[in-house]
């Protein structure tokens, strides 16, 4: 498939998805039910793959097109019927602490949905919000105490529920309260369910709090209809599925006469 950079928008990246050229494939998603029907399909045809689910509880005011949050938690138990527990992470971010948003009502979602979820999945994950360039002025970062106090919040309802927790990409080291940092592309994770053991350097491409392995993201800016307010890849969602071609190689649009195509090297394994 074809890929365009989101910085550099007239070079595209040629990507190889034949089975035998994918270790795995990692999903990053906040309502999973329009692929329920197709992850058992995906697996037959030989990826292995492994799905990063965002479940928090914010309004409509951050959310507005988003379904209800039971609902996708019924979609998270049939997806942990389908692929298994230990392809599931659970996320609970960005965490945004704001005069409705507050300490308290985080902590109570979080239990909230650890509860309901329990038995279903094996880990969680959670992050503070980082206030990109677009997003600056609508939200303010969560201060250094407010932080350690909903990690360890956190952390006690986690160990309640028999559920490890992990940090993702964040500056403060919350392991002194039991939460230790993750790697959403995770070598260890790929091993348990792959059996194959890559080397698992560090992305230099990624912010330095980072620890993913290196990885090819296939994801295209401005596809996602659901319009939240905070995240740095929503825009122009609307006129993009209006352009969207189904016979492109392309996630969306078609190649243009000044696009600069280069094939992907091979990762290293």
């Amino acid at each position: 498939m074809f890929v365009r950079n989101p910085v550099v928008p007239n070079r595209i990246m040629q990507v190889p998805l034949h089975p035998e050229k994918v270790d795995c494939i990692v999903f990053w998603t906040k309502n999973f039910a329009p692929m329920l029907d197709k992850v058992k399909f995906i697996r037959e045809l030989g990826y292995a793959c492994y799905i990063q689910y965002t479940l928090n509880s914010y309004g409509k005011d951050l959310e507005p097109g988003m379904p209800r949050s039971a609902s996708r938690i019924d979609d998270v138990k049939r997806l942990c019927d389908a692929v298994g527990p230990e392809c599931i992470i659970w996320r609970y971010d960005p965490v945004i602490v704001s005069q409705r948003y507050t300490r308290e009502y985080h902590v109570e979602a979080f239990g909230r949905t650890a509860d309901h979820l329990h038995g279903h999945i094996r880990s969680c994950v959670f992050s503070f919000i980082d206030v990109y360039h677009k997003i600056k002025g609508l939200f303010s970062p969560v201060s250094r105490e407010e932080q350690w106090r909903i990690a360890q919040d956190f952390s006690h309802i986690a160990y309640t529920y028999d559920m490890p927790i992990s940090a993702c990409a964040e500056e403060e080291d919350f392991s002194s309260c039991g939460i230790p940092p993750s790697r959403c592309i995770d070598p260890v994770i790929i091993r348990q369910i792959t059996g194959k053991n890559l080397l698992s350097g560090k992305d230099r491409g990624q912010r330095p709090a980072c620890r993913c392995m290196k990885s090819v993201d296939i994801g295209s800016y401005g596809t996602c209809r659901h319009g939240c307010r905070y995240c740095y890849a929503s825009s122009q969602a609307k006129k993009k599925h209006i352009d969207h071609d189904e016979c492109s190689p392309m996630l969306e649009g078609k190649m243009k006469e000044n696009d600069i195509l280069q094939e992907i090297r091979n990762q290293p394994r």
